[in-house]
């Protein structure tokens, strides 16, 4: 097969997944083995001013997020992306909160908690913000 034969094929599998929040985009892939969907999502948060408004941005953004997982027939779901936010956050207790609402799983959050300080220095922006650390799944 060819480039353009794998992308047809693979084509077949995979839908969009249709949100009404520009931060939220993702796709749903079925599989050949089983007729259950994967639904592999990637979120950007806001980032936090420390105004109100950024915290409303991000509880509309976990509200949207929660919608689209809840309206997908996926069995399982992957989050990825930019959560903006460390342990020591503002929005970190949002996150926890919307995480173990909806029986969800963050990857590297022991890590993060252990390591707060060299996860910072190692895998953050320059404002101190953990980005791209935490994987969601169900």
């Amino acid at each position: 097969m060819n480039g353009n034969s794998v992308k047809r094929h693979l084509a077949t599998y995979i839908s969009s997944v249709v949100t009404n929040n520009c931060r939220i985009t993702g796709i749903h892939v079925s599989t050949c083995m089983s007729s259950s969907k994967l639904l592999l999502l990637n979120v950007y948060i806001p980032c936090n001013y420390g105004d109100d408004e950024s915290a409303i941005e991000c509880m509309e953004c976990l509200r949207d997020l929660n919608a689209v997982m809840v309206e997908s027939d996926a069995v399982n779901a992957v989050s990825a992306g930019d959560f903006n936010c460390n342990t020591e956050s503002k929005f970190f207790p949002l996150l926890d909160s919307f995480m173990q609402d909806n029986g969800l799983i963050m990857s590297d959050v022991l890590r993060c908690l252990l390591l707060i300080r060299t996860l910072v220095m190692t895998v953050s922006d320059a404002r101190g913000l953990i980005t791209r650390v935490f994987t969601i799944a169900r």
